[in-house]
């Protein structure tokens, strides 16, 4: 397995206090809610490969949970996952499975959000049905 991108939310700031949702769906779309203003576009979902030396087709089976991204000053945002567009896929040797994930932040409100990088975990499982 191996992430060729990470999830990415980019650059941002929140407006009238509210919070928000980043939302960006598995192929890429993103759809902030009205007070969350980007800044750049470094806004993509991750992408993985998984892929197997076996020359026998495997058929997998692909679970995703996520957590909270956490900064360095302790504080914490809400992540959720999409559910990826496909989870069961025919892998071997020179036919690799692609998974693209998006996922939604959720952002506090400006009085109680923290400027700087966060980060979090991914967990990937794949479950072999057959050999």
């Amino acid at each position: 397995m191996h992430f060729n991108r990470n999830i990415s939310f980019g650059e941002f700031y929140v407006s009238k206090g509210s919070g928000g949702t980043i939302c960006i769906s598995n192929a890429g779309v993103i759809n902030p809610s009205q007070n969350i203003n980007l800044l750049g576009a470094n806004v993509h979902p991750a992408l993985i490969t998984i892929a197997t030396k076996s020359e026998t087709p495997l058929n997998i089976k692909i679970e995703v949970r996520a957590g909270d991204l956490k900064g360095g000053s302790g504080n914490r945002l809400g992540m959720i996952l999409n559910a990826p567009d496909k989870t069961f896929f025919t892998i071997m040797r020179g036919k690799p499975a692609e998974i693209s994930l998006g996922g939604c932040l959720q952002v506090a409100p400006e009085a109680t959000s923290a400027s700087g990088e966060y980060n979090g975990v991914i967990s990937l499982d794949v479950l072999i049905l057959n050999q």
